[in-house]
């Protein structure tokens, strides 16, 4: 069985287990080299114990994601505001000519 990770491809000979579902096949490594292993190893690790880097990204995203969120409803704030000073002259106008 052959796969990529973000650490690398890794390649070994794989037992295929009773299928859970229809769509999850486990499988057992019968056979890994070495350097397969701890390229597994550091993919599986990095992935249950994120590092510092993926951390500070996640919070900056997530910081970018709330100011981007704000700025729209700022924005819908004053089109709703303009729209109603709008409408209100209108309306004043309408009553205007009709007196």
């Amino acid at each position: 069985m052959m796969f990529v990770t973000h650490t690398g491809s890794v390649l070994g000979t794989a037992k295929m287990l009773a299928p859970v579902s229809s769509h999850l096949q486990p499988f057992q490594f019968v056979s890994l080299h070495p350097n397969d292993k701890r390229k597994l190893g550091e993919a599986i690790r990095t992935c249950l114990e994120p590092d510092d880097s993926r951390t500070q990204w996640i919070e900056k995203y997530r910081v970018a994601a709330e100011k981007h969120s704000r700025h729209k409803q700022d924005r819908t704030k004053k089109i709703l505001t303009i729209g109603s000073m709008v409408a209100l002259g209108l309306v004043g106008l309408f009553y205007y000519w009709h007196i």
